[in-house]
């Protein structure tokens, strides 16, 4: 599961919905690939980083282990 991008997703009231669209596929495979039934795509990644979260780097969003700091 990527638990840093659902958080900012969260965050940024950002949708499934908004990112499968702009990812031009369905919603239920980015519903399964954040919640660790498959894997995006290096492509996908920064698709969604450019467009969504550019504040954040590719590797803390798509990491399954670490978590932003609060600090």
């Amino acid at each position: 599961m990527y638990k840093n991008l659902k958080a900012e997703m969260i965050r940024f009231d950002i949708n499934i919905s908004l990112l499968a669209n702009k990812l031009n596929v369905k919603e239920d495979t980015v519903r399964r690939k954040i919640h660790g039934k498959g894997s995006f795509t290096i492509d996908e990644a920064l698709v969604i980083q450019r467009s969504f979260f550019k504040d954040f780097n590719v590797e803390y969003l798509f990491d399954k282990k670490i978590e932003r700091s609060t600090a």
